[in-house]
């Protein structure tokens, strides 16, 4: 059944920054990378196709809370497809931001790649040798404590037989359920 798109999916996310108002229909196709390094968008990609919405913004923290829809099922789709527009998901060890003047994920996977092809004796700082997504292979480096938690939440699974949802997370606090069951939308498109 979730092979052939028969169940709606709903997402609940906190990124980085004020995600624009309104309904944000993400029609990008998404490269999978066979290389160990992170999915993209990219022209050569699969169709992929992501609806979001803003449910609310918290100036303070300048993160934004979104239901996210995914139309079809690429992996990672809803992480790349929030990388793309500039708002990264909370706490991503891949697509995400980390500490400023730690640089980008991706430097840090570049500079890991570096030590391995030169042996060096000591790893740079927040390197894992270890660690790696089981999906795509893309080494993870160890974020600091603080930024264990991701910030994707899977709330919803629906199809015509059942409907299965979770508890919204602590950390999209005062969002409801009516907020991110209303997606204004009566049949997603598929």
């Amino acid at each position: 059944m979730i092979r052939n798109s028969n169940i709606e999916k709903t997402y609940i996310a906190k990124v980085i920054g004020e995600f624009p108002e309104g309904e944000i229909d993400v029609n990008e196709p998404i490269l999978m990378s066979k290389r160990r390094k992170p999915h993209q968008v990219h022209p050569d990609g699969k169709p992929s196709r992501t609806l979001f919405k803003r449910l609310s913004y918290c100036k303070d923290s300048d993160t934004s809370i979104l239901r996210c829809i995914p139309i079809t099922g690429r992996t990672h789709q809803i992480r790349i497809h929030t990388k793309h527009l500039g708002h990264p998901i909370v706490g991503d060890p891949i697509y995400g931001p980390i500490n400023e003047d730690e640089g980008t994920y991706e430097e840090i996977w570049e500079n890991r790649r570096e030590y391995l092809k030169n042996k060096s004796e000591t790893p740079p700082e927040n390197i894992s040798l270890e660690s790696e997504c089981i999906d795509c292979c893309v080494p993870i480096p160890d974020p600091p404590l603080e930024k264990l938690t991701q910030c994707l939440h899977s709330y919803s699974y629906k199809c015509n037989l059942w409907h299965f949802k979770t508890k919204i997370p602590q950390w999209a606090e005062g969002i409801t359920e009516d907020m991110v069951l209303d997606n204004g939308i009566d049949n997603p498109p598929s």
